[in-house]
């Protein structure tokens, strides 16, 4: 996923805060490589930190738009489901990027359903391309 970055907050464990705008919305995440340059875009891999439980901290969307935006202290994100296993894993979509997640107890849902996930944090990983 592209973004591009508007803040950057030195954090713990050699980590930065990096606040930033994308296609699907603005958010939050934590980068742990060399911080980036405010104003420039980078290519990223999303993790998802923390445990996702079904009608806990996601569930199915009543919007059909692929989103990423700070809401109070968590993130949310809407997401295109491609695929999932029986443990949980699956795939993601968020407009042309994928996101690899474990969902406990999620239900058997169609591909191109929209779920929605609050997570605490994200972490983004600079794919340098």
């Amino acid at each position: 996923m592209e973004i591009r970055v508007n803040r950057v907050i030195p954090s713990s464990l050699g980590e930065f805060v990096v606040s930033f705008n994308s296609d699907y919305g603005s958010a939050e995440g934590l980068w742990k490589q060399n911080s980036p340059t405010i104003g420039c875009s980078y290519d990223v891999e999303i993790e998802v930190d923390g445990d996702i439980t079904w009608l806990v901290n996601t569930h199915q969307s009543h919007e059909a738009i692929p989103k990423l935006e700070k809401s109070g202290n968590l993130t949310r994100i809407v997401a295109q489901l491609e695929s999932s296993e029986e443990d949980g894993c699956c795939v993601l979509r968020i407009g042309t990027s994928i996101l690899l997640t474990e969902i406990k107890g999620m239900p058997n849902l169609d591909k191109g359903t929209f779920i929605e996930l609050e997570v605490p944090s994200i972490r983004l990983f600079d794919t340098k391309l």
